[in-house]
């Protein structure tokens, strides 16, 4: 099993996302049941998912610039725009 796939449901089930737990269980049942005849990734069965498209999206895009970010950079990114409130 990729790291990806073992982390990424971790990650989703955070309060933070306000993802509904029995929408990660779906994609988990999906992915376990498919691993036996060809392998598709936890994210790509995510990314088929209305709910969850949108943040997998994120946070793959946000691995993707891992590697060229600060930490502050990633921080702000994952923060968003900001109002330039405190």
């Amino acid at each position: 099993m990729h790291t990806l796939d073992m982390l990424l449901p971790r990650l989703l089930s955070l309060e933070y996302w306000q993802i509904n737990p029995s929408t990660i269980w779906q994609i988990n049942w999906a992915h376990y049941k498919q691993k036996f005849t060809s392998y598709t990734s936890w994210a790509q069965l995510a990314l088929a998912d209305d709910q969850l498209k949108e943040v997998v999206t994120f946070i793959l895009q946000l691995g993707a610039r891992s590697q060229d970010l600060s930490l502050e950079e990633a921080l702000d990114y994952i923060r968003g725009p900001s109002d330039g409130a405190l």
